[in-house]
């Protein structure tokens, strides 16, 4: 159960659609004047999430090594239908063209509204799917984004920036503490909530840095996304820790010990892996 959980929120760390965390830093990051493409988000996150899998794996064989041996799994043998096949087909095709979005030009938001319009046209969803969709979810994303555009139509997010050293030296451990925070506050909160608030004044405080060479735009929305994934030490941090707590075969501390071990890795990674990445791919900053 804590595997499956804990690479549902690493996954998450891995396209711009993966987690409300993510497609918030590409809406922020689009106010402020700065886009990044599918693939090279991609660039950016695999490394970091395959590496934080392998970690998660090694952890959680150390705390809950297997008491059985010759595990048998059931194995069904499902023929696909027309229906499936069609569904399949589109989820392919909607893919190759989130991964091509720098030869078509179209957002992931319109690719993803596409597939939305040929499933609702072609009956395979209809009204009873769309009430059983997470609209909590959705709504709690669009809020999120109204508390951050608030705060950066109000000014709030430059006067939090303002108080922060602006000193090119300061930036690699103003991205710390950023990190830190995000990790920390989606731990206790929905996480989606925490990089709401804290990728406006994150953006904010790249504009200062920028000029100085010390903190980038999309390193800081990448890296806070990122932090987000990774608070998954409580059942209210994420949907899939609040999955597998609901099942009753996780504990509180079980959640709490595993997340605690991944997190004192999470920072440095994080940190230091995005910067990384950006210089040795050539990626905008």
């Amino acid at each position: 159960m804590l595997a499956v959980a804990f690479t549902a929120n690493i996954s998450g760390m891995s396209t711009p659609i993966a987690s409300p965390p993510n497609a918030v830093a590409i809406s922020f990051l689009q106010k402020s004047g700065h886009t990044i493409a599918f693939l090279d988000w991609m660039l950016v996150a695999v490394p970091l999430a395959v590496g934080m899998t392998l970690f998660t794996w090694l952890v959680l064989w150390r705390f809950f090594a297997p008491t059985t041996h010759g595990l048998r799994l059931a194995h069904f043998n499902e023929r696909l239908t027309g229906r499936s096949w069609f569904v399949v087909i589109g989820f392919a095709i909607t893919v190759l063209l989130w991964m091509t979005d720098l030869w078509h030009g179209l957002p992931p938001a319109v690719v993803a509204l596409l597939l939305v319009v040929v499933l609702t046209t072609t009956g395979i969803i209809d009204h009873e799917d769309l009430a059983r969709l997470e609209w909590s979810i959705l709504i709690l994303i669009s809020g999120g984004i109204s508390l951050g555009t608030g705060m950066q139509l109000t000014g709030l997010d430059q006067a939090v920036a303002q108080w922060l050293p602006a000193t090119g030296e300061s930036g690699f451990w103003l991205l710390v503490v950023l990190v830190m925070a995000t990790l920390v506050v989606g731990t206790f909160m929905s996480n989606t909530a925490a990089a709401n608030l804290f990728l406006p004044i994150g953006l904010s405080s790249a504009a200062i840095f920028d000029a100085q060479g010390g903190l980038y735009p999309i390193q800081v929305a990448i890296s806070i996304a990122l932090a987000a994934s990774m608070s998954m030490a409580l059942p209210i941090s994420t949907p899939p820790n609040a999955l597998a707590y609901a099942s009753g075969e996780v504990a509180s501390r079980d959640l709490a010990r595993v997340a605690f071990a991944i997190g004192a890795l999470t920072v440095p990674a994080i940190v230091l892996g995005s910067g990384w990445v950006l210089r040795f791919w050539g990626l905008p900053k």
